[in-house]
C-alpha cells in the first residue's frame, strides 16, 4: 500500500514536447496571400478590359461625330465629290477599316474603300440600310461580341464541321466594329455616316503595353510571395527556438514544484506567465511531505471551502523579525484551533487553511461554512493588524475539490489542490494588492448577507469570477472582535 502511494507522487519523467503555437500559420498565410493576389489580378484585368472598350468607343464616336458634322452640307447639296474625299480621308486612318455615307432613306451614297467587281454585285443587294438597323446600330456595335458568341454556339450545336468558319467569322466581326452617327443639319436628318473600326489594331498597342506591365507585376508579386514565405519560415524557426527554451524552463520549474506541465496551450501559457512572475509554486510541496511523513492513504473530497493567504513583513532588524515571526505563528495556531482546522504551507510564501468539516454540498451547511470562512479570514487580518509592525495581509477565499492525505498514525493530514486551481490561485495572488481580501466564485450573491463586495478589475489581465470583499456584516465583526480579544489576552498572559 505504501509503495502504491509513493508511486502516485512520483513526477512523470516523460517530457512533453513544446506546443506548436504557430501551427497552420504558414498555410493560412499562403492561402490568404494567394486569394488576395488572385482577386487583385482579376479586378485589374476586368478594369483594363473596361478601359480598353471605353477607349475604343470614345475614339470611334469622336471620329464618326466629326465626320457626320462635316458631311451634312455636302450631303444636302448632293456634292458627291466632296463626300468621296471626306470618306477617303476618314478611311485613311490606320484604325478605320471602311467609311460609308448613307442617304436619309438608307441608300449608300459613297463608300471607301470600294469592293472589287466580283463582290460588288453581291454587296449591292445589301446596299440599302433600313431605318431600324440605323436606330439599333449603336446597340449592335456594343453587343457585337455577344451576338457573335451566341451565333457561334448555335452553329457548333447544329454543324460541328463549320467550327473553323465560325471562328473566322467571329474574329472578323471582332476586328471590324461598326459605329454609326446621324448626319443632321438644322434639325433635319440628311443621312447617316458609318465607320468600321479595326479593333485589334486599335487595341494592340495598349494591350502590348499592358502585357509588359502585367509581366512585371507578376515577377514582382512572385518575388514578394517567395520573400514572405522565406521570412515566415525564418520567423517560425526563431519562434520555435524561443518556445523550446521557455518550455525547458517550464519543465525544470515543474519538476522542482512537482507538478505536471499543462496539456493544453492555455495551461502552458498560464504556467509561462507564472514562471515570469516567479510564482510557480504550490501551496505545499510533496517532496517536503515525503521527507518528514509517510502517507498511508488518500481521499478525494468535493467542494471544500479554503482560504489561501500570505503575509508580508517590513524589514526590521533580526531581533524584531524573530519575535514577530514567533508571534505570527502563535496567532495563526490559535486561529486555526478556534475554527478546528489546520494550516499548511509557508506563512510568507503563501499557505492553505482548509475547512474539511464543511465539505458537504448541502444548502443548509453552505451559509455556515461561508460564515466561518469569512470570519476566519478577517480574524487573521485583525490579528496581523494588532501587531505594531505594518504587516501586509492578502487572502483568497474559494471552494475546490481536494485530495486529502493521511499519515500512518492518522495524526496528520494534508490537502492537494488540482493543477488548474493551483495555477488560478497563483495567478490571482500575483496581481492582488498587498492588503486585500478577495473571493473566487461564480455566484457572488452567496456573500450578500455576509459582507460588502465589489467586482475586481485589473488593468492588464482579464480576471473573471473574482470579487473584493470590503467589510463583513455587523455580526461577523462582533464575533471576530471577541475571538481576537481572547487570543491577544491569552498571548499576553502566557
Amino acid at each position: 500500500m505504501d509503495n502504491n502511494i509513493q508511486t502516485a507522487f512520483k513526477t512523470k519523467e516523460r517530457d512533453k514536447s513544446a506546443p506548436n503555437i504557430l501551427a497552420g500559420m504558414i498555410p493560412i498565410a499562403f492561402i490568404l496571400l494567394t486569394s488576395f493576389l488572385s482577386l487583385s489580378w482579376y479586378i485589374i484585368d476586368y478594369q483594363v478590359e473596361n478601359l480598353v472598350a471605353k477607349r475604343t468607343s470614345e475614339y470611334a464616336h469622336s471620329i464618326v461625330k466629326i465626320a457626320a458634322d462635316s458631311s451634312a452640307e455636302a450631303l444636302l447639296s448632293e456634292d458627291n465629290l466632296q463626300l468621296e474625299l471626306l470618306a477617303q480621308n476618314i478611311a485613311k486612318d490606320r484604325y478605320i477599316h471602311t467609311a460609308t455615307i448613307y442617304s436619309a432613306d438608307g441608300i449608300i451614297v459613297t463608300k471607301y474603300p470600294q469592293k472589287n467587281i466580283t463582290e460588288q454585285s453581291t454587296a449591292e443587294q445589301s446596299n440599302s440600310l433600313t431605318f431600324r438597323e440605323i436606330n439599333n446600330s449603336k446597340e449592335m456595335a456594343n453587343k457585337s461580341s455577344s451576338i457573335v458568341k451566341s451565333s457561334l454556339e448555335n452553329e457548333k450545336k447544329s454543324n460541328k464541321d463549320s467550327v473553323k468558319k465560325l471562328e473566322f467569322d467571329y474574329l472578323s466581326a471582332k476586328k471590324n466594329i461598326p459605329f454609326i452617327e446621324k448626319i443632321a443639319f438644322n434639325g433635319v436628318t440628311a443621312g447617316w455616316f458609318k465607320i468600321e473600326i479595326d479593333g485589334f489594331e486599335l487595341e494592340s498597342d495598349f494591350r502590348a503595353s499592358f502585357h509588359r506591365i502585367r509581366l512585371r507585376i507578376f515577377v514582382l508579386a512572385s518575388f514578394l510571395v517567395l520573400s514572405l514565405i522565406y521570412c515566415l519560415f525564418r520567423y517560425k524557426r526563431k519562434v520555435n527556438r524561443v518556445v523550446t527554451a521557455i518550455h525547458l524552463l517550464v519543465n525544470r520549474k515543474a519538476v522542482e514544484s512537482e507538478i505536471e506541465v499543462g496539456d493544453s496551450q492555455e495551461l502552458w501559457f498560464e504556467q509561462v506567465e507564472n514562471l515570469a512572475d516567479a510564482s510557480f509554486s504550490k501551496p505545499i510541496r510533496l517532496r517536503e511531505l515525503r521527507q518528514h511523513v509517510r502517507w498511508q492513504d488518500e481521499e478525494a473530497i468535493e467542494s471544500v471551502p479554503l482560504v489561501w493567504f500570505a503575509i508580508d513583513l517590513p524589514k526590521p532588524d533580526n531581533h524584531d523579525l524573530a519575535q514577530q515571526v514567533v508571534k505570527i505563528e502563535k496567532y495563526l495556531k490559535s486561529a486555526t484551533n478556534a475554527y478546528s482546522t489546520f494550516f499548511q504551507g509557508e506563512i510568507f510564501a503563501g499557505g492553505l487553511v482548509p475547512f474539511l468539516q464543511h465539505s458537504a454540498s448541502e444548502e443548509g451547511t453552505l451559509q455556515s461554512s461561508l460564515i466561518e470562512l469569512v470570519s476566519f479570514t478577517f480574524l487573521l487580518k485583525e490579528l496581523m493588524a494588532s501587531m505594531d509592525a505594518n504587516i501586509k495581509f492578502k487572502a483568497i477565499l474559494f471552494n475546490s475539490r481536494v485530495s486529502r492525505l493521511y499519515s500512518d498514525d492518522s495524526a496528520q493530514n494534508r490537502v492537494i489542490l488540482p493543477q488548474r486551481k493551483q495555477l488560478q490561485i497563483s495567478k490571482l495572488a500575483n496581481i492582488l494588492n498587498e492588503s486585500c481580501i478577495s473571493c473566487l466564485t461564480a455566484e457572488p450573491r452567496i456573500y450578500d448577507e455576509l459582507a460588502e463586495y465589489e467586482t475586481y478589475i485589473h488593468k492588464q489581465k482579464k480576471i473573471t469570477n473574482t470579487y473584493l470583499i470590503k467589510e463583513p456584516n455587523h455580526d461577523i465583526v462582533n464575533h471576530v472582535a471577541r475571538i481576537t480579544k481572547t487570543i491577544i489576552d491569552s498571548d499576553i498572559r502566557s
